[in-house]
């Protein structure tokens, strides 16, 4: 049973006790959802495939609220949902999806993983993966290293060693080497949750060479830049452009120039890394 999301309203009566699917048609719903996903993979189709599928997932974690499932059957859910949270906000950013709505999916996802952190210490069974994947969701987070240091139990010694790099990585602003550290993590979800930082790690980077390079007839290093930001040639220049770098014959230079503080992030330029198909 496939059932649309229904806004709670003044005046509007309470879900009926017959609309309400137990734990076992809420499972098999996510599922049937995520074969959707995965059936319906064409660039034509997301958008409709996204829209139905968030929706609906939405209307899982209201039956799941308002039947007051217990920890072990909410986490099932969760965990089921939340990679293609992951997954649906870089595909929605880098195609821009006419019906992706960025606060409304960052509100879901956060959602996901607060209801997720609720539940996860009283339950027995841990999900390495989904617990590396909310560390990195919240890798900019001051408290997000003793999380770490907490749950050190629950990692393999090469997942918890990635995650205490990453979070380094991005506090030092290490650019070169946060984006060798996830171009080489074989783990999608992993990947994926990063690149919500990979916008912000660029343009730092960006602007710390335009200053490094700011010589009369000097250019920017593009191969370099290039090769550690993991970034198309054309992808590069048109984001240099976009901090104000004066662009001649396929090559940036910053001598002279203003850089510009009026930077859109969320262009596809700054998000697409050649290691994500």
């Amino acid at each position: 049973m496939v059932k649309q999301y229904s806004r709670s309203a003044a005046g509007k009566e309470k879900l009926s006790p017959t609309e309400l699917r137990p734990f076992a048609v809420l499972m098999d719903t996510v599922a049937y959802l995520l074969r959707v996903v995965s059936e319906y993979d064409s660039r034509e189709a997301w958008p409709d495939v996204y829209e139905f599928v968030s929706d609906r997932l939405r209307a899982v974690r209201q039956d799941m609220v308002v039947e007051n499932l217990d920890a072990e059957k909410s986490i099932l859910l969760l965990e089921s949902m939340i990679p293609f949270y992951a997954e649906a906000e870089y595909r929605c950013e880098l195609t821009r999806c006419p019906t992706y709505d960025r606060k409304l999916h960052a509100t879901q996802l956060e959602e996901c993983f607060c209801r997720w952190r609720q539940f996860v210490d009283f339950s027995e069974r841990k999900n390495e993966r989904i617990m590396a994947s909310y560390l990195l969701h919240n890798a900019d987070k001051r408290w997000v290293v003793v999380q770490l240091i907490a749950w050190k139990e629950h990692f393999c010694k090469n997942n918890y060693t990635f995650i205490q790099d990453v979070i380094l990585s991005l506090r030092m602003n290490n650019f070169v080497r946060f984006f060798r550290l996830i171009s080489q993590q074989d783990d999608s979800l992993l990947r994926l949750t990063t690149t919500r930082y990979f916008a912000t790690m660029r343009l730092l980077a960006l602007k710390a060479c335009a200053v490094a390079y700011r010589c009369r007839d000097i250019p920017l290093p593009d191969a370099f830049l290039e090769e550690h930001l993991h970034m198309k040639h054309s992808a590069l220049l048109c984001c240099l452009r976009a901090l104000g770098c004066e662009v001649t014959d396929g090559k940036a230079y910053t001598f002279g120039v203003t850089l510009s503080n009026d930077v859109d992030l969320c262009a596809s330029e700054w998000i697409f890394a050649d290691f994500i198909p």
